[in-house]
């Protein structure tokens, strides 16, 4: 009884080794299309609105030079969200002007800019990305790091595509000085006291990288 040719015996393991990679490869490999970028475009800025006992002011950064660049993926457990794996944009505080120089100084010795010059944002997750990617509300994470403390925050955005490579992200968010171990400033002998509470307001543009 004759056996199988040794030549054909070769070819099918080869031909099932091949398979098998293929499959494996295919299996553990993710689509291109479910990772993304963004750049952070220099005409991006955080805007902080406070209140005294007298009056409102507005401290402002333009600081976007860096060109920092966030990249995500879809959330394994909901494919609706995305998670960011490089997440941190990063802003010098002495770049926050408020307006006016006595308020300004106040506002950076309050927020230790010379012991911790730079704020940090680290976009941790968006909910609901894929459905609003047309315009609609999203809610993400964030971590913030200001005055060497870090504290997360879940934020209201409106997210609304600008052109064909390029996002609006825009939001508020109340904090507290206290929220990262600051006390409020009170000058002029304690008759002008700023309150406790600010807002935070965002206006992100970001470019898609291909």
């Amino acid at each position: 009884m004759k056996g199988r040719p040794k030549g054909g015996l070769f070819l099918t393991t080869t031909m099932r080794l091949i398979f098998l990679f293929l499959t494996f490869f295919f299996l553990n490999s993710e689509p291109a299309v479910n990772k993304g970028k963004w750049v952070i475009d220099a005409a991006s800025k955080i805007l902080i609105h406070g209140n005294t006992n007298v009056n409102k002011f507005v401290c402002q950064t333009n600081s976007f030079e860096r060109m920092d660049t966030l990249e995500y993926t879809p959330d394994e457990k909901s494919p609706c969200n995305i998670v960011f794996s490089q997440t941190r944009i990063s802003i010098p505080v002495k770049a926050f002007s408020c307006g006016n120089d006595m308020i300004t100084k106040d506002f950076l010795e309050t927020l230790k800019a010379d012991r911790h010059p730079v704020l940090t944002i680290n976009f941790l997750s968006i909910k609901d990305f894929t459905a609003a990617q047309n315009g609609g509300a999203v809610l993400g994470e964030v971590a913030i790091v200001l005055a060497g403390v870090s504290k997360k925050f879940n934020i209201r955005y409106t997210l609304r595509r600008d052109s064909k490579d390029t996002f609006l992200l825009t939001g508020k968010q109340p904090v507290c000085f206290t929220d990262f171990q600051l006390k409020a400033p009170r000058k002029m002998m304690g008759l002008i006291q700023v309150q406790e509470d600010l807002e935070v307001e965002f206006f992100m543009r970001l470019k898609v990288l291909h």
